[in-house]
């Protein structure tokens, strides 16, 4: 039902947001993943879920897990809540391991190689240098600029 996909998404809003505050931890990521995944399982055939970039999208979270160190609660300086890994120092989160940081690398390279072939590949708006006149206005998130660029020349 339509409430489940809202509830979805306030869960992913809510935890998100803790992300940006700096409370990130392997447990948040993998939630903010697993609610990603339900959300791609669920719209997997519709319109709005054909572009191909979703697995992208659930691949980088699924890395961005490993790039946070275990939860552990301390609490420091009073009241403040300070969440530090298992495997860390007294000093601050420990550096991500270079594995995860090379498959970060192969997934920007993935990306990259991958948007220049299907351009080579070519349907006839790329042989034609037409695809900019419906490009931006077709993308998942548009930009607030996409309506000025929609009409450069």
């Amino acid at each position: 039902e339509d409430w489940h996909m809202d509830a979805v998404a306030i869960a992913g809003m809510a935890l998100s947001s803790l992300v940006v505050l700096g409370l990130d931890s392997w447990l948040i990521m993998s939630l903010l993943w697993l609610l990603d995944f339900t959300i791609v399982t669920l719209a997997e055939g519709t319109s709005f879920y054909s572009y191909g970039w979703e697995s992208q999208l659930l691949e980088t979270g699924f890395l961005s897990i490993w790039l946070c160190d275990l939860p552990t609660q301390r609490w420091r300086d009073g009241n403040k809540p300070h969440f530090r890994g298992l495997f860390m120092d007294a000093e601050g989160p420990s550096p991500p391991s270079l594995a995860v940081l090379w498959l970060f690398r192969w997934l920007c390279a993935r990306i990259s190689i991958g948007a220049g072939l299907i351009k080579l590949r070519g349907g006839s708006c790329w042989k034609n240098k037409t695809c900019l006149y419906y490009h931006f206005e077709t993308q998942p998130i548009p930009s607030p600029m996409s309506f000025i660029f929609h009409f450069l020349p």
